[in-house]
């Protein structure tokens, strides 16, 4: 995550990133509240556009080759639950159809696509790259929401 992409990966069990998800606009705080209020109600947002984001698949054939079969993101929602240990991410979304990599005839249907993902309370401040004041901050809010 940077200040304005979302990048989930799949990745194989050889490490090589298999599928990716590509949201933008997409900021941190679309994620992670920092008050006890936010934390209780929890984050939603829906997100819609000509282009709000990318599906990939690839590489399809050599890894260093660099083919993929691309979506275009035209929506997405995620909401963000909090639990006193985590917080729970739901991602969904949908995509305009694409083109084969291969076969330029081809038409890859419109799909969409769903992630679920946790994290756990003690790996926020890497997951977010938060220093020590942000993370102060948040560990406060959590103690407020939660205690």
């Amino acid at each position: 995550m940077d200040e304005n992409n979302f990048i989930l990966k799949e990745v194989t069990r050889y490490g090589l990133c298999r599928f990716n998800i590509h949201l933008r606009p997409f900021t941190q705080s679309m994620l992670l509240a920092r008050d006890p209020e936010s934390m209780e109600d929890g984050l939603f947002f829906d997100i819609r556009g000509r282009r709000v984001g990318l599906v990939s698949d690839g590489p399809l054939g050599h890894p260093g080759d660099g083919e993929f079969n691309n979506r275009t993101i035209i929506a997405f929602r995620h909401t963000a639950t909090y639990a006193s240990d985590r917080i729970d991410i739901e991602i969904d979304g949908e995509t305009t159809s694409g083109v084969d990599v291969y076969d330029a005839r081809k038409v890859l249907p419109a799909g969409r696509f769903s992630v679920r993902f946790t994290i756990p309370k003690d790996r926020i401040a890497d997951f977010f790259r938060l220093d020590e004041r942000a993370q102060a901050r948040v560990e406060d809010a959590f103690r407020q929401a939660f205690s």
